[in-house]
């Protein structure tokens, strides 16, 4: 007799195997549950079949999809028009953005820029909307939006006021946020900010001999949230993201459990001083490669001319 429901039983064996979602069990292969469940292949893909059907999917024409897309898309201008040249208008509202990059290539200053760019009637290349910012690292300066904002016209005060902060100083706390951003009923917010999506989660790693599933299952689930809130309510998720030293190169932190979930990745470089350079690695999940210089100053992110 098939099963209509998961037995508590079951989901507590694949909880500690690291399954804690139904998206993780729906997509799992049927021989690695069946090893966790230590049940038949057939008994494992009853399982399986189980959280699938708790999905509703459905389909959609693509000339719908493609109506939806360029008619619902908006652009945040990053404030630099290189930077906006690369990016093919700006950063996307219903998408994710990554910027990849070591310390002190500008991530965050970008961040600070977009938290004011947002807030510019469209005619300046915002959106006359509102942002989170979620700090991971306490990096957050209300001093730089201040200067950011005198330079591009606004009222500095009103700047700080449409800037929904929080500092948050676990992953626990990074996945716990996910239900307040699905409460928030603001609907001037356009933009999120998480600066930095990964330090809290190389922390809660940090002196395991290797990654555990839970782990890595734990950051894909995020992400496929975050990107989900970025699509249902059209708003601009903008990352900042560290790299991971290995043999050969420099690596952005996550692999495919982030970039699964990310539509745009940037990688920023240190070029001398205040003088950064950025490279866009794929946008809208379509290889490219273009260049572009930004300098960093009192006035934010600017041109190098």
């Amino acid at each position: 007799m098939k099963i209509r429901r998961i037995p508590p039983s079951i989901i507590s064996r694949l909880r500690k195997a690291g399954f804690t979602t139904l998206e993780s069990i729906a997509v799992a292969p049927v021989e690695v549950v069946s090893e966790v469940l230590r049940v038949d292949e057939e008994k494992a893909l009853e399982v399986i079949q189980v959280a699938r059907e708790k999905f509703k999917i459905e389909f959609k024409t693509a000339d719908i999809v493609f109506n939806e897309r360029f008619h619902n898309v908006k652009f945040i201008s990053t404030g630099c028009r290189g930077l906006d040249e690369v990016l093919s208008g700006g950063v996307e509202t219903g998408a994710v953005t990554e910027f990849v990059g070591e310390f002190g290539s500008g991530k965050t200053q970008l961040c600070h820029q977009l938290a004011v760019m947002v807030q510019l009637p469209p005619e300046a290349g915002g959106l006359s909307a509102k942002a989170i910012y979620i700090d991971t690292e306490g990096t957050f300066r209300p001093e730089r939006i201040i200067e950011i904002a005198e330079y591009r016209g606004l009222d500095p005060k009103k700047a700080l006021k449409n800037i929904y902060y929080t500092r948050i100083q676990s992953f626990s706390e990074q996945l716990a946020i996910l239900n307040k951003l699905t409460q928030v009923t603001d609907e001037k917010i356009k933009l999120i900010v998480v600066d930095t999506v990964t330090s809290l989660y190389r922390l809660s790693i940090s002196g395991k001999m290797k990654y555990r599933v839970e782990d890595m299952h734990k950051l894909a689930f995020f992400a496929k949230k975050m990107l989900e809130i970025a699509r249902e309510r059209e708003i601009a998720v903008v990352y900042t993201n560290q790299v991971a030293e290995t043999i050969s190169k420099r690596i952005p932190v996550g692999g495919i459990y982030l970039e699964a979930f990310v539509d745009t990745r940037l990688i920023l470089q240190r070029i001398r001083g205040r003088v950064k350079g950025v490279i866009l690695q794929w946008l809208n999940r379509v290889p490219q490669r273009k260049f572009t210089k930004f300098e960093i100053s009192e006035r934010g992110v600017l041109d190098v001319y």
